[in-house]
């Protein structure tokens, strides 16, 4: 009897292990909405100085209003942010009488303020002789009680031409120390 069972048991966790689904063909692989946006946040500078790249990226980005909240030289890495408050008041005093006169009172999902997240890395390609830096904008929206609600790319064109006009600006002052 036990035989039985345990033949069912190994009968049946073999068909649930076979209907798991395939992965897709394609899932890892980029498509030309992919590279339209690697071209949007990467641009190549005529310099293999890592340290100067690195240093007039983190002007420009606290010249924005940005903190930077972490860089690594030795990876070429900057984390930096900016917090503000979200502009829709009139959301958010509607929300919050809806939530007090029909409700339990709760401010979840009432948007409240806005981080906006810069990640940029510097990638040095000593063959070209050239320093490719790549940045990524994203918003995180957090609600009254501090939850984050939604959290996504920033993806217009003018953003990162502005941060790329700026960029270059400051490397061509810090090559002739102005």
């Amino acid at each position: 009897m036990h035989m039985k069972k345990f033949f069912i048991l190994v009968l049946a966790t073999g068909f649930l292990i076979g209907c798991q689904p395939a992965p897709a063909p394609k899932a890892m692989q980029s498509g030309p909405t992919s590279l339209k946006l690697r071209q949007l946040q990467s641009k190549k500078f005529d310099t293999l100085d890592e340290a100067v790249m690195l240093t007039a990226s983190m002007e420009v980005l606290q010249d924005m209003g940005f903190m930077i909240s972490e860089a690594e030289s030795k990876l070429g890495v900057i984390v930096a942010t900016k917090q503000r408050e979200t502009d829709n008041r009139a959301q958010r005093v509607a929300l919050i009488a809806l939530s007090i006169f029909a409700g339990d009172g709760s401010l979840r999902g009432i948007e409240q303020s806005h981080n906006i997240r810069v990640s940029l890395v510097t990638i040095p390609d000593k063959s070209k002789k050239n320093t490719t830096v790549r940045i990524n904008f994203q918003r995180q929206v957090f609600d009254m009680e501090g939850n984050m609600v939604k959290m996504e790319s920033l993806n217009e064109p003018l953003l990162y031409q502005g941060f790329f006009s700026k960029l270059s600006k400051s490397v061509f002052l810090e090559a002739h120390e102005i």
